[in-house]
């Protein structure tokens, strides 16, 4: 869902890159906090309780295996993050045993909050099977999975020592407490899913960003800037587009911004690191390259011109288009 184009207020506020980034609310979402072995496999969900910290396995098949070691213990690739991923299993078709395990928080996931969920998964195929989806849940229990929030399907490997690893982002409003995230594999179908990296992280304010885009102008100071995010006032996702000018290439700029939703939503801040424009100079057409069909929209619009702020030719800001356009123009030829 595009909502109309925040209103760009025209303070900029020099906000710590710091304050940008919440608290992960999963203690152990890289596993890296546990006491395994190295490769151990088919772990009974007791085991798995006693090498994981933080979490808890409870899943009718009990066979979570716990990979630790760089290589990812020669089955599918490398861990995502740290040393250690964990691999969940459906042992066979229609509705068969599975594996699954929750994960304790830091703090409460609270009904009515906004959430961003992150994690990474992968399908392996080495011992047969089918790609499967990843379920999330949200639950009050640690042996129970609760209610579903989220199902991605990861790509599948059959090649060790690879990077085959699908990311995952969901942004979602929660609809009850829990006090515990879970995970569990494609109940119906035979899979072996290996999972790492999981976050959950609290929405600070009424606007998470997800994506962004800067596209830099042909004069070569000003830009434009596209983030795209989870808005917190309707549940679904927005673009915030503005246009600025000055600050030093690779410095933090941030912004106060209006998020609407149809009408006024709140005011948040945004924050970019501006952008080396200087090679734009001469972009005319936009296309990221400077090349014959700018040298022919500058030709064109050589002389006068009738609006000195919206020249775009006017490379030098003299109100005019003439040699000096051309000479900065050429000088930056890709």
């Amino acid at each position: 869902m595009h909502l109309p184009a925040p209103t760009l207020l025209l303070t900029i506020v020099a906000l710590p890159p710091a304050s940008l980034h919440a608290q992960n609310l999963i203690i152990n979402g890289d596993f890296e906090f546990n006491a395994a072995n190295g490769c151990d496999f088919n772990q009974a969900n007791f085991q798995f309780d006693n090498k994981v910290f933080f979490a808890t396995a409870f899943g009718q098949a009990g066979e979570i295996d716990v990979l630790r070691g760089l290589s990812g213990c020669t089955w599918g690739s490398p861990p995502q993050s740290g040393a250690t991923k964990v691999a969940i299993h459906t042992q066979f078709f229609s509705d068969g045993d599975w594996d699954a395990f929750s994960f304790d928080l830091s703090s409460p996931v609270q009904a009515g909050t906004s959430y961003r969920l992150r994690f990474y998964a992968e399908s392996v195929l080495d011992f047969g099977g089918y790609t499967g989806p990843v379920e999330i849940g949200l639950s009050n229990s640690p042996t129970e999975f609760g209610t579903l929030i989220f199902s991605g399907l990861p790509v599948d490997t059959t090649e060790p020592g690879g990077d085959n690893w699908t990311f995952f982002e969901h942004f979602f409003t929660a609809q009850q407490d829990a006090l515990h995230l879970t995970v569990r594999p494609d109940r119906t179908l035979e899979v072996w899913n290996h999972v790492d990296n999981f976050s959950l992280v609290e929405v600070q304010g009424c606007f998470e960003p997800a994506a962004e885009q800067i596209v830099c102008h042909a004069d070569g100071t000003t830009f434009t800037v596209n983030i795209e995010g989870f808005n917190a006032c309707t549940g679904g996702m927005t673009t915030l587009t503005f246009t600025a000018s000055g600050g030093a290439p690779g410095e933090p700029m941030c912004s106060s911004v209006i998020v609407s939703d149809g009408g006024f939503c709140c005011v948040t801040d945004v924050c970019i690191t501006v952008p080396d424009c200087t090679n734009a100079l001469g972009d005319l057409d936009g296309d990221g390259t400077i090349g014959v069909q700018d040298f022919l929209g500058l030709v064109a619009a050589s002389g006068a011109c009738g609006d000195c702020g919206g020249c775009a030719a006017d490379l030098d800001g003299d109100c005019q288009v003439g040699a000096t356009d051309l000479l900065a123009l050429l000088s930056n030829w890709t």
